[in-house]
């Protein structure tokens, strides 16, 4: 079976951003920065980590949230690695949605 997850932050927040009501892109922009995680953990970012295939082989792009955080590893062999884990690599696709989001809307802080 094909899916449709996405592969780089870029898609990912478009999706996550096309999957939000009007009222609930509202509410989500005007958060606080700080807030942004906490906030959204257990509502946002398990929506991101659930659809987006992060428990069911969607590596891809899970490796490139890694890369973009800088969570370069290396092993015995001297072999570099990205991994960063589900709840950060949804952590930061929330974070860029509601960056995004922001920057549409001409939200400052």
């Amino acid at each position: 079976m094909e899916n449709d997850w996405p592969s780089t932050v870029d898609e990912a927040v478009t999706q996550l951003i096309a999957s939000l009501t009007e009222e609930e892109k509202d509410v989500f922009c005007k958060l606080r920065k700080s807030d942004v995680g906490y906030s959204c953990h257990f509502d946002l970012s398990l929506w991101v980590r659930n659809s987006f295939g992060f428990y069911q082989g969607n590596d891809a792009l899970i490796e490139e949230c890694a890369k973009l955080d800088g969570n370069c590893y290396t092993n015995r062999n001297g072999e570099k690695y990205f991994f960063t884990d589900p709840d950060d690599a949804s952590a930061m696709i929330v974070m860029a949605a509601w960056k995004r989001l922001r920057s549409q809307q001409k939200i400052t802080d």
